[in-house]
């Protein structure tokens, strides 16, 4: 979003994986989806923004590790245009809140896997 902050918010009580914790927009994919659409979607049905293909800034693919043989994506999109009060919460999370992302690793209940994935986003940020 504006001033370099990024979309969060806290896992509902529903999840059955780290409920409460901090974790950026995002989801399993559905049917066919490509990693694409899925992004594109889970941004809208959480936040209400809409995007497009060439707003994703960064892509980059990991093994799963809940389900393993599969894969998943961590992506960024610059939805710079926006500000904070242009966002509509989905039913999704809890708490919505942004924060640059260097403040964001250093939170306390951050979604384990972010944290690595966040750093080495920094990391060709900073490039």
């Amino acid at each position: 979003l504006k001033d370099d902050k990024y979309l969060f918010n806290k896992r509902d009580n529903k999840t059955t994986n780290y409920p409460g914790y901090v974790d950026p927009i995002g989801g399993g994919r559905d049917d066919q989806e490509t990693p694409y659409e899925n992004f594109a979607r889970e941004v809208e049905e959480e936040s209400g923004l809409s995007m497009i293909r060439t707003q994703i800034t960064y892509a980059k693919r990991y093994p799963s590790v809940a389900k393993p043989g599969k894969f998943v994506w961590f992506c960024v999109a610059d939805l710079s245009q926006n500000s904070f009060s242009d966002v509509r919460w989905g039913s999704e999370g809890v708490d919505p809140f942004t924060t640059t992302l260097e403040e964001f690793i250093k939170l306390q209940n951050v979604y384990p896997t972010f944290i690595e994935k966040t750093k080495e986003y920094l990391k060709t940020k900073d490039l």
